[in-house]
């Protein structure tokens, strides 16, 4: 579900700004904003759920993603620009802290010996997930451009349903432990 919400979101992003009548290389800027923090913040959440633990910084991160995601659907509403870029960085927040344990966990959950297969399996949620993600949005955002009055509207209702599977995801996990 992380990396459904993951590119989902980025892509419903980009149609959204796109309506808004930004360029594509505004879009593109705009879009550098999530890599450039996990870039800054990757080491610092690595650090943080080692000396924390992995369950906790991931139930963290996904319980973070879910409020910043609830917030970035929201923030746009009131200043496309500012109120995306603003969403932005609250979802890298979020999206470091999980990715860093998570990953972490995952690798420290398999047997010895096979850290390459988890390795691999972590590449095929990947890939599934920003699959998933990208086509879910790109249906969503169609569906509710036909069913909303305006563009924000759709875009808002779309990052709110794929934060939704998100938080459901994380509750069923935090049930679950």
């Amino acid at each position: 579900m992380y990396f459904l919400h993951t590119l989902g979101t980025t892509v419903a992003l980009a149609f959204h700004l796109g309506a808004e009548g930004f360029s594509p290389s505004a879009i593109g800027t705009l879009l550098l904003l999530n890599p450039l923090q996990l870039l800054l913040l990757g080491a610092w959440a690595g650090r943080t759920a080692d000396r924390l633990g992995y369950n906790r910084m991931a139930l963290l991160g996904a319980y973070l993603l879910v409020a910043a995601g609830v917030g970035f659907a929201l923030l746009p509403l009131w200043h496309p620009l500012w109120g995306s870029a603003l969403g932005l960085l609250l979802l890298g927040i979020g999206r470091a802290l999980f990715q860093a344990a998570n990953n972490a966990l995952v690798l420290s959950l398999a047997p010895g010996g096979l850290e390459g297969l988890a390795s691999g399996a972590l590449s095929v949620a990947r890939a599934l997930g920003q699959a998933l993600g990208s086509a879910l949005a790109g249906g969503s955002l169609a569906f509710f451009y036909a069913v909303l009055p305006n563009h924000r509207l759709a875009f808002a209702a779309t990052l709110l349903l794929l934060t939704g599977l998100m938080g459901l995801s994380a509750w069923l996990v935090r049930a679950r432990g």
